[in-house]
């Protein structure tokens, strides 16, 4: 091309979904595909909304509703992270409304307890009713692939299942010596606390598909539905963070449970090849948002799709494929 010559470049952005004759398509890699599920119909209006699930305000849902001694534990948090917490000496009603756990909706003019307020709180049997496919499912995979080793299922408020989801990693992985300067740091507890963080604070609850945490002998799979913002693999440098369910991850990073949004994946890249010499980590956002920490090296490996993928295939084949925006390049 010489310098006379000139390159002009259009990009032409495409909706991610579109309503023709009162059907419903969405927009993936491939073309345009039709959408019939109530369930995938829903997500496409959430999406279009920016809609967050937690934020669903119930009427009748009480405070008697809640763990008390969850309540008193979390106070115990916000103390052990600051002292003089404001949050942690105002009463149950003052400490959610603070939390933005109490809300008006300001369409219907209902006013109570949100989803968020039963998921950090709830007793086990309340929010069962509220969303009955919440849980979190441990299975550990080093010996016996097709069933496993060990097993945990988690099905209580997200403040317990954090405890509880830390403890039994604690009891399966090891924790390498390691100094940062002259301290001595967990670096077990520097890398999955994050990713136990990310999978609970993460997750769209309205979606009937569980979060998994998978430990096989070669790497440990993540794995919760979302509302995904981008589609395909995420670069911690230089993703732009997106916060799922902010009232739920304003109250983890009140605890300090939690860092700032977009630092905790930067965390998990800087401490792995510590954890694991020759170790690394996978960021794949859809509407599974999977982590794969890979114990050994990046040659060695052979990544294996979970048989997860296997099953739901058919069904959720272009939801894997499907990117946020298609772009058309034109060159003259």
């Amino acid at each position: 091309m010489t310098a006379r010559q000139s390159c002009f470049c259009a990009f032409l952005e495409a909706p991610e979904s579109i309503v023709c004759t009162a059907k419903y398509y969405d927009r993936g890699a491939d073309g345009d595909f039709k959408v019939l599920d109530p369930e995938r119909i829903a997500d496409l209006a959430n999406r279009k909304r920016s809609f967050y699930s937690e934020t669903k305000v119930y009427p009748y849902l009480k405070i008697e509703h809640l763990d008390t001694a969850t309540i008193e534990k979390s106070r115990m948090y916000l103390r052990i992270r600051r002292p003089d917490h404001p949050w942690a000496a105002l009463g149950t009603e003052e400490l959610l409304k603070k939390a933005g756990l109490i809300l008006r909706d300001y369409e219907s003019g209902a006013e109570g307890l949100t989803l968020a307020a039963a998921l950090l709180f709830g007793k086990e049997e309340t929010i069962q009713s509220l969303v009955p496919q919440y849980k979190t499912d441990l299975l550990v995979r080093r010996d016996n692939v097709d069933r496993y080793d060990d097993r945990l299922d988690v099905r209580v408020n997200l403040i317990e299942a954090y405890s509880e989801i830390l403890n039994f990693l604690d009891r399966q992985l090891p924790d390498p010596f390691f100094l940062e300067g002259n301290t001595r740091v967990s670096l077990r507890n520097k890398i999955f606390r994050e990713l136990v963080a990310n999978i609970l604070v993460h997750r769209e609850y309205m979606s009937r598909i569980s979060s998994r945490i998978i430990i096989y002998a070669d790497r440990i799979e993540f794995e919760n539905p979302c509302v995904p913002l981008y589609h395909g693999k995420i670069v911690p440098d230089t993703s732009i963070p997106n916060q799922k369910n902010p009232l739920i991850s304003k109250f983890f990073l009140q605890m300090g449970w939690v860092e700032e949004v977009g630092s905790g994946l930067i965390n998990v890249t800087k401490y792995l090849p510590f954890f694991a010499p020759g170790s690394w980590a996978e960021f794949i956002e859809d509407e599974i948002f999977r982590t794969i920490v890979h114990l050994t090296g990046r040659d060695s490996v052979q990544v294996t799709p979970p048989r997860y993928h296997a099953r739901y295939h058919t069904r959720y084949h272009a939801r894997y494929r499907r990117k946020s925006h298609v772009y058309c390049q034109i060159l003259f």
